[in-house]
């Protein structure tokens, strides 16, 4: 890598949009994680980094961040926001066909209308974010391997609630060895 791709890679920084939910359904989440380190292995979720992304934004330099903070203001209205958990879920993950990244998800109106808007306002201001469908599901672990059954303990986590949505985020975060560390920037809380 050359002096000036070293740079470059040094003045962005890496932002998504979360949401983030009340200490009660965090607790839920962790007895999910629970079950699911009983049952597989694999890099499970931290407590310090329970959320769900809104919208994906990447590596950005560092002046963008200040723009996605006034597009935030204007586009997320302090407003109840509701998520209906239905269960969990899994996408393929990792290296091996057999890897998961395991999550509980469901559907908010509310949440999706948000990314819709939020969407809509960062293309408008030439920011690029990743363009995959919104899938609302906060991530229990990745690149998990099941030592048992995976449907059966998917089913006995009983991942069907209801809760609000207590603020959504500005995030940075960085990738370490030890996993994702990630920094909060910008609130709005709901």
């Amino acid at each position: 890598m050359n002096d000036f791709n070293r740079a470059e890679k040094v003045i962005k920084m890496r932002l998504f949009v979360a949401a983030h939910f009340p200490e009660a359904a965090n607790l839920r989440f962790l007895e999910f994680v629970d079950v699911l380190q009983k049952n597989a292995k694999g890099s499970f979720t931290k407590p310090q980094n329970l959320h769900m992304t809104v919208i994906f934004i990447g590596d950005i330099k560092p002046a963008a961040a200040e723009k996605i903070k006034e597009i935030m203001k204007k586009t997320i209205q302090n407003a109840p926001v509701n998520m209906k958990f239905t269960g969990a879920g899994q996408f393929k993950s990792g290296h091996r066909k057999d890897e998961a990244l395991i999550w509980v998800g469901g559907e908010s109106a509310e949440l999706s209308e948000i990314h819709r808007h939020l969407f809509a306002a960062l293309q408008n201001a030439g920011i690029e974010t990743d363009r995959k469908k919104f899938v609302p599901h906060v991530t229990l672990g990745r690149r998990i391997l099941f030592k048992k059954e995976k449907d059966a303990c998917l089913k006995s986590m009983d991942a069907a609630f209801e809760t609000s949505v207590s603020r959504i985020s500005l995030m940075e975060s960085e990738l370490t060895p030890e996993g994702p560390v990630y920094k909060e920037l910008f609130l709005i809380d709901l």
